[in-house]
Parts: structure tokens; sequence; C-alpha cells
């Protein structure tokens, strides 16, 4: 996360972040405001309000970059990843994912008999997202319980 918002320079471009991303994925996005670029903080899961905030990128002819988790544990819920690629590809940015704490636990078809899925893969793989403007970051610390690996 360091070295990705690192190299993000305030040059057209604007973050949009979800106000439940991960204190790490922040630490990240302050290095970022710390090159120029502008924070648009937005609801968690509020895509009508990452909505609102993206029309206003079309007067600034800034390219929006949401930050978000896949899963966010504190709020037992998924970010509607689907939702918020489809509001910010119409405005030619990307989404960048978390994916850390549903990295191998999610997967593809979930049911009753299996709620998280199978075959693990994480949240894009849960929801059938992808695209050349989704990137995802994500560490094995969590996946290992090893709070500093």
């Amino acid at each position: 996360i360091w070295d990705l918002f690192g190299e993000l320079r305030g040059d057209g471009i604007a973050i949009c972040v979800d106000t439940g991303v991960y204190r790490i994925a922040r630490w990240g996005i302050e290095r970022a405001m710390a090159r120029g670029v502008p924070l648009h903080p937005f609801p968690h899961g509020d895509v009508a309000a990452l909505r609102n905030l993206l029309r206003q990128y079309r007067r600034s002819r800034l390219r929006p970059i949401v930050v978000t988790d896949g899963f966010n544990p504190g709020y037992g819920s998924a970010a509607p990843l689907a939702d918020y690629l489809e509001s910010v590809r119409a405005y030619g940015g990307q989404i960048i994912v978390d994916a850390t704490p549903a990295l191998g636990l999610l997967g593809h078809s979930a049911s009753v008999d299996r709620p998280y899925g199978q075959g693990g893969g994480g949240s894009l793989r849960r929801w059938n997202v992808s695209g050349e403007d989704v990137t995802v970051i994500s560490s094995l610390a969590k996946g290992f319980g090893v709070p500093l690996a």
C-alpha cells in the first residue's frame, strides 16, 4: 500500500475513499495526499453518495480513484464492488481494493451450504468483478494470524 500510493501524484487524479477502509490503507492515502492528491470521503457502502461525489469530477476533470476494502470485518459487510466499479468507470477512473480480510476466505458460487463460496480468491472472485481498472492489494498477515507477518 505504501508503495502504490507513493506513486500517485496530484496531477489529474483524486481519491474517493470509503470511510470504512482499514487504517493501513489510510496510511497509504495520507502519503498520496502529501504529494498533492485531493481526498474525498464517502460513507461506507453508500453508492448514491459515491455517485454524487463522482458527478463533481465531470466539471473538475479529475480522474477518480475509489479506495475500499473488499470485505470489512468491522462492519461485517462487503463493499458493493460491482456498483463502485460501474460508477467509477463512467468517469474513466479505477478502484483500489484491499482484499486482505477476504483473501482465501471468499470464493465463487456462494450457497446455503457454502456461505463463503468455494475456491477462495477473495472479494473480486466472490462478486465476479474484474478489469484493468481494478487494482487489488493484499497481505497474508491476517491469513496466517500473525500481526507482524
